[in-house]
């Protein structure tokens, strides 16, 4: 059998999700989760951020333990009301050949 070819990691696709946490003077505060990997061989990309959760520090940008989710915090300027928010926004960047990105949480890849 022939070897395959090293996946060229050619067609990325992300996952972001944006969680309310706060609401501040200067405007709504968010959680928001960033994952990132390869569509076709679903390696995920690493985060080169310290670890840790957003929270310990306000303006801190952490990641998970095994540096495959970046946690950011982000404040949208104009308050909205945590209600019309819902407890969770999904956005999902689609790649470059269109089809459609999993609609389901990126699967965290097993420890090698």
């Amino acid at each position: 059998m022939a070897e395959q070819p090293p996946c060229p990691h050619s067609n990325i696709e992300a996952q972001v999700q944006a969680r309310p946490t706060a609401m501040l003077p200067q405007g709504q505060r968010y959680q928001v989760l960033v994952r990132v990997r390869c569509a076709a061989c679903t390696v995920p990309l690493t985060f080169e951020l310290p670890p840790g959760f957003v929270g310990d520090t306000m303006h801190a940008a952490t990641m998970s333990s095994d540096a495959f989710e970046a946690r950011l915090g982000a404040t949208l300027k104009t308050p909205v009301p945590m209600s019309d928010v819902g407890p969770w926004l999904a956005v999902t960047v689609l790649p470059e050949d269109t089809t459609p990105a999993p609609t389901s949480p990126l699967p965290v890849p097993a420890p090698v």
